[in-house]
C-alpha cells in the first residue's frame, strides 16, 4: 500500500474551512464522507482557501475524484492528523508550507513550482531561476536578478522593476 502525506488548513482547532467536518487530532483515522478529505500531497496548500492552522495528515483509501480537484491535492476517504512526517512530504509541498508559516525559503532553492508571495515577509534565494506559478500581490522585496522563468506571473500591487531577463509563458 502507498504512503500518503500532506497538509491540510484548517479553519479552527480540526474544522474544515468548508465547516462541513470536524476531524480528531489525536491520531486516530477519521472517515470523511462525500468526496473525502482533501490533502494537499504535491501543492496547493492554499485551493481551500485561507486557513489559520496547519495540520499535517496521513491519508488513506483516496477516492479517485478528480473533478474540481485542484492539481496536487488529492481526496482520501480516511485522514489521521500525525506531527511533521519529515522527509515523507513532496518538495513541493514544504515550499508552500514554509510560505504559510512566514519562514525563509532554503538558501539553495534554484526551482519551484507555486510561490504565492502576496504579504511574504522574506527576501527570495538568490539563486533562483525558475518559477511555475508566481504570485506577487504587495511583496515588498526585489526579485532575484537570475530570475529567467516563470510559467504564470501574476503581478497583482507589486512595485519593483522585473528582472531584466525574466520570461513568463
Amino acid at each position: 500500500m502507498t504512503e500518503i502525506f500532506g497538509a491540510k488548513l484548517l479553519a479552527a482547532k480540526g474544522h474544515s474551512l468548508n465547516g462541513k467536518y470536524i476531524y480528531t487530532l489525536d491520531g486516530t483515522w477519521n472517515t470523511v464522507p462525500g468526496n473525502g478529505g482533501y490533502l494537499a500531497v504535491e501543492g496547493n496548500l492554499l485551493a481551500g482557501g485561507p486557513g489559520k492552522y496547519l495540520q499535517f495528515f496521513e491519508g488513506r483509501d483516496p477516492t479517485g475524484v478528480v473533478e474540481s480537484v485542484p492539481a496536487g491535492v488529492l481526496c482520501c476517504r480516511e485522514l489521521r492528523a500525525i506531527k511533521d512526517p519529515g522527509d515523507k512530504i513532496s518538495d513541493s509541498l514544504r515550499i508552500e508550507i514554509l510560505l504559510f508559516q512566514n519562514l525563509p525559503l532554503p538558501a539553495g532553492l534554484t526551482s519551484t513550482g507555486n510561490l504565492i508571495l502576496r504579504s511574504y515577509p522574506h527576501p527570495l534565494p538568490a539563486g533562483l531561476t525558475s518559477v511555475g506559478h508566481l504570485v506577487l500581490g504587495t511583496y515588498r522585496h526585489p526579485l532575484p536578478a537570475g530570475l529567467t522563468h516563470v510559467g504564470f506571473l501574476d503581478l497583482g500591487a507589486y512595485q519593483h522593476p522585473l528582472p531584466a531577463g525574466l520570461i513568463s509563458t
